[in-house]
């Protein structure tokens, strides 16, 4: 079965998923959508309330004003800046400071 957009029914409720499907984006953003305050995407539960359903007319609504939001926030890249005479060193201090003493003393 190929979803069409416009075979929305405004007055249907439609599950999460087929949602995603009708409006191309993943699941974790409608829920990001549900959650907002006040939300982008409305929703109600189902009689047994473990289902959120959503109103065609929303989806509609939605879909042809779509949000600003287009992929996944990601966390900042940490990048150590060091100044360019640096010298990296991967040995302990100690092992460094025998080594100058054994060379000191041999001169």
């Amino acid at each position: 079965m190929r979803l069409d957009f416009k075979n929305i029914i405004p007055e249907a409720l439609y599950s999460v998923s087929m949602a995603k499907r009708l409006l191309g984006i993943g699941q974790t953003t409608i829920y990001e959508y549900m959650k907002k305050c006040p939300p982008v995407l409305p929703y109600q539960r189902s009689k047994n309330g473990w289902h959120r359903l959503i109103l065609g007319s929303d989806i509609i609504s939605l879909k042809e004003n779509p949000q600003v939001k287009r992929g996944r926030r990601r966390k900042a890249q940490r990048h150590l800046t060091l100044p360019p005479d640096a010298v990296i060193s991967h040995r302990k201090t100690s092992t460094l400071t025998a080594a100058n003493n054994s060379q000191e003393k041999s001169s």
